[in-house]
């Protein structure tokens, strides 16, 4: 939408290994920075991608109801899919 460069890596099951150790925390998503700065956790790369791109408001009160938005919609968004990834048929 901005018209952003960027590299989409994505990480096979057979290469995530050797990566792992190299990623913070051992997990991905991984927003690489040009200097080499790693940084994770979804929704701190989104947030960080959104102020960086002039999609995140500088009015701390605004951008508290925006994060309160996001965090409402993830708490949705687990109550409705948490139950069918649960591996007991009954539980479901």
């Amino acid at each position: 939408h901005k018209g952003v460069e960027f590299e989409d890596n994505r990480l096979t099951f057979e290469v995530w290994p050797e990566w792992k150790p190299k990623m913070p925390g051992g997990q991905v998503p991984v927003l690489e920075l040009d200097d080499g700065t790693m940084l994770h956790q979804t929704q701190a790369i989104l947030r960080y991608v959104a102020a960086t791109n002039g999609y995140y408001s500088t009015d701390p009160n605004e951008a508290c109801q925006i994060d309160i938005c996001v965090e409402v919609a993830l708490e949705l968004l687990e109550t409705i899919y948490h139950p069918h990834l649960n591996p007991d048929e009954e539980a479901k």
